[in-house]
């Protein structure tokens, strides 16, 4: 095995500077053209041709071998508005990378840059993608209808984690992240004087009743947990009148697609009996959301073996199913693969104002990245 710890140590100044230039300019997903422009610079400065694909995508093949291992990066950034007062804090109001996609960016270009280097001796190829707008509407889809995966045996990707100690690995075989869907719901009643509520029928106390038997079936642990959450409700303007509409919104998250289908018709039912006793009207509107990151075991187990190996035993730790969504669980869908977790030190969680890294992590996403493509290599030419 090379030495891809040195390697990556040696390349972190780089990678820190270039996630500070990420974190300064973040942009919203499908509007990523600042943030491509750094990345193409990058890549045509390691003579590794790229292209644009899905609008504000970028990917690319170092190598031209078999097995082909697909690494990937969200670029995207969230729209909130930074506190941490570092020097290098976003410079665009309202928007700032609180996910620790600035990270994923720096590593990636570190390993490509390693892996360049190494580009005679290695057999295989490695398919990079530089992702837009995961923290939308799923950019993961639309890079896998364009083509990405054409050619590709294998996918990994890594999220940082600021529940886990800087210089650790978390990993997780099996179900990982939740499969989600998102409901939107229209109470419609009859608006009447609050003094006479017996004249009308009251969307509002429909709605809250709604809310409160869709709360309560959260429940379970690990990848038995489900979690319904109702993040808005809206209805009438004054104390004394009840208003005719109401609406609310919310997601429910469980750890398997078919465990999803099943609450869905759930919840579409605890909404319609209510609706029908309370003589209201429901319109409901349910989309399924991100598929849920079900990791392959084989290839789980090789990112353990990866992280042990490089880094020991004591800094890997099998992490439990949680109840977050991720787009990379698209890719899984067509794929063998693994995405697993590097820590950024304990602090401020994801999309926090505050959300503040031990940068020194990069050099334990870049080392990751290149060592499972080796890994994987010889695994497959066993």
């Amino acid at each position: 095995m090379h030495d891809w710890k040195k390697e990556a140590e040696d390349l972190l100044p780089m990678m820190i500077d270039l996630r500070r230039q990420f974190h300064a300019h973040p942009e919203l997903g499908n509007h990523e053209q600042e943030t491509d422009q750094r990345i193409e610079r990058i890549l045509d400065d390691l003579d590794i041709p790229h292209t644009r694909i899905c609008g504000t995508g970028i990917t690319g093949t170092i190598g031209a071998g078999k097995p082909c291992v697909l690494l990937r990066a969200d670029i995207d950034a969230l729209p909130i508005k930074e506190e941490t007062q570092l020097p290098y804090a976003s410079c665009h109001e309202g928007i700032m990378h609180a996910c620790g996609h600035d990270l994923h960016m720096a590593a990636l270009l570190g390993a490509l840059a390693i892996l360049k280097k190494h580009e005679d001796w290695y057999t295989g190829s490695v398919r990079f993608v530089f992702q837009p707008d995961e923290e939308g509407d799923g950019g993961a889809q639309r890079m896998i209808q364009a083509g990405v995966l054409d050619g590709v045996s294998a996918v990994f990707g890594l999220h940082c984690d600021p529940t886990l100690p800087a210089g650790t690995i978390g990993y997780k075989p099996g179900g990982f992240y939740a499969a989600a869907a998102t409901f939107d719901v229209t109470v419609n009643g009859q608006g009447c004087h609050g003094a006479q509520p017996e004249k009308g029928t009251d969307s509002l106390y429909a709605a809250a009743r709604m809310c409160c038997a869709l709360k309560e079936m959260t429940q379970g642990e690990g990848e038995n947990r489900q979690v319904v959450t109702i993040g808005s409700l809206h209805g009438g303007n004054v104390r004394n009148v009840i208003p005719s509409s109401t609406s609310f919104a919310g997601i429910i998250r469980v750890c398997s697609t078919a465990k999803r289908k099943q609450l869905m018709q759930e919840a579409q039912q605890k909404i319609q009996n209510i609706a029908s006793a309370l003589s209201v009207q429901a319109e409901i509107h349910m989309h399924e959301g991100y598929p849920g990151v079900v990791n392959s075991l084989k290839e789980t187990q090789l990112v353990q073996k990866t992280a042990e190996t490089l880094l020991g035993k004591e800094h890997c730790i099998q992490e439990e199913a949680v109840m977050t969504t991720e787009d990379f669980g698209y890719y899984l869908l067509e794929r063998p693969g693994s995405f697993y977790h590097f820590g950024t030190g304990i602090g401020p969680g994801l999309h926090s104002p505050l959300f503040c890294p031990d940068e020194n992590c990069l050099a334990i996403g870049a080392m990751m990245h290149a060592a499972i493509v080796e890994a994987y290599g010889k695994e497959q030419k066993q």
